[in-house]
């Protein structure tokens, strides 16, 4: 095997990031913060919802009427950091060049429309431009449906601010841990 001076930059930061973690035993505090808390809800909404997908017991979860008020009641740091979320390039899926889904992209969509988040300001974006020059559907370029007027069905969680948010999340979390 060959290795070009690129990858043997990128094979030394590894390295120096595996020493200096002592081999993963010594990890930033925000390494830990996301598989710990993902923990918790994940034991939550199994508790809850225990028939179907894992995808359909986080859709429950985020039509319940038992917690109604979680979206309305989010921390205002919580709430800048999915803005930020939210102007980021969609989330891929670790397969197919790492296309998003379209569950996905509905999901950015529905944060970007309710934090005023024009598709002109993220769409430039180099990861977007990339996916464009290889063919893969971007935002942007999406035909997107119309937003049911009410949410009936589980699929359709993904026009709600909470769904969309527990959708890119679960999207990262699939990513990280799969």
């Amino acid at each position: 095997m060959t290795i070009n001076s690129a990858q043997k930059n990128k094979l030394n930061t590894i390295c120096l990031s595996m020493k200096s973690t002592k081999f993963g035993e010594i990890w930033p505090e925000e390494y830990n913060t996301f598989p710990k808390l993902w923990g918790f809800f994940n034991r939550i909404y199994v508790t809850l919802f225990d028939d179907g997908p894992e995808w359909q017991k986080i859709a429950r979860f985020s039509l319940s009427e038992d917690f109604p008020s979680i979206w309305e009641n989010l921390d205002i740091n919580v709430g800048e950091r999915l803005q930020e979320l939210a102007k980021q390039p969609c989330i891929g899926n670790g397969l197919d060049d790492y296309k998003p889904s379209k569950h996905v992209r509905i999901a950015f969509r529905t944060l970007r429309y309710f934090y005023d988040i024009k598709l002109d300001d993220v769409c430039p974006h180099d990861k977007c431009r990339q996916r464009n020059r290889r063919g893969i559907e971007t935002c942007d370029k999406y035909r997107w449906p119309n937003k049911p007027d009410e949410i009936e069905h589980l699929k359709d969680v993904i026009y709600t601010p909470l769904g969309a948010t527990l959708t890119i999340i679960y999207q990262i979390r699939n990513n990280l841990f799969h």
